[in-house]
């Protein structure tokens, strides 16, 4: 990898480089967990949607499942701020949550935290 690409990929997803040490600016990250009837029925329900999600503001995403819980998901996506994240929340509460069609093997209500780096 270039280091002109290093310093693309850093700055997408909200480094920069202020002297010796690499900061962090204002990224949001919006948290989402709940429950699933079927995992492989919820990621393709979710990679679906991949395209609204980038048009969203979405930078990046991760997923991540308990050791010992395989029903069970946590969704990060990252935002270069907190108006995107939030107007995302509202599309997911609005069109996809509440059309079960659009959220097959959604078990239960998702909560849902809003974190921001603390240093």
């Amino acid at each position: 990898m270039s280091a002109a690409h290093d310093r693309e990929d850093r700055r997408r997803l909200g480094w920069f480089r202020a002297g010796p040490a690499a900061t962090l600016v204002s990224m949001t990250t919006l948290r989402i967990e709940h429950p699933v009837t079927d995992f492989t029925t919820w990621h393709a329900a979710f990679d679906r949607f991949s395209e609204m999600r980038a048009h969203s503001g979405v930078l990046t995403h991760h997923i991540w499942r308990p050791v010992d819980d395989d029903r069970f998901v946590t969704l990060d996506l990252e935002f270069a701020s907190i108006e995107p994240a939030q107007a995302f929340l509202d599309l997911l509460q609005e069109r996809i949550w509440a059309v079960p069609a659009n959220s097959p093997a959604l078990a239960g209500s998702p909560t849902t935290r809003f974190l921001e780096p603390a240093s």
